[in-house]
């Protein structure tokens, strides 16, 4: 279903559901554990972390797509490596990453760059609203990601964010002081 379809007070979107929908079989997927540490090794393929999991960053330079059953943290820059392409015909040749939550995804405050499709959807039943947010400004200190309070941002949230790519979201809170 879209996203808050037949919840009580909620409204439908025009959003497919991505995380269920657009999977492979579960046998086709790779799961990992709740810290990503090495980016390049999810080329290619499509991959599985549990909630609370912790995006180190890093490079990629084929297709991928990584879901995760609840909160993400991203913690630093997510970049394209050096390709090139040979035969512009093929849009396979293009390194695309794609990043699909069930819950939020929580962007580290010192994270300037990511280049990557982020979908973070409402988790079934969530009738409050807490989840399905994109927060460009987080912290993760006792291994929870949370945004910062509003009498912090000044002095955490400094470092401009550019997202190359689309975000598709209950709610974005773009809470860099420069601008995100």
């Amino acid at each position: 279903g879209d996203f808050d379809e037949g919840i009580a007070g909620g409204y439908t979107h025009c959003i497919p559901d991505f995380y269920n929908e657009t999977r492979f079989d579960a046998a086709d997927i790779v799961n990992l554990g709740q810290t990503i540490n090495e980016l390049e090794l999810l080329n290619g393929k499509q991959h599985q972390a549990p909630n609370n999991a912790v995006l180190r960053g890093g490079t990629y330079n084929k297709r991928a797509t990584l879901y995760v059953d609840g909160d993400l943290f991203i913690e630093n820059n997510i970049l394209t490596s050096g390709y090139s392409i040979v035969d512009t015909n093929n849009k396979l040749a293009i390194p695309y990453l794609s990043i699909v939550v069930s819950g939020n995804i929580y962007i580290s405050d010192s994270v300037s760059t990511i280049n990557a499709f982020l979908v973070a959807q409402p988790r079934a039943g969530d009738i409050s609203g807490s989840t399905g947010r994109v927060v460009t400004c987080a912290k993760r200190p006792v291994g929870v990601a949370m945004a910062y309070a509003p009498s912090e941002l000044v002095a955490n949230c400094q470092t401009a964010l550019t997202i190359n790519g689309a975000i598709v979201a209950r709610s974005i809170q773009f809470l860099r002081v420069p601008g995100d």
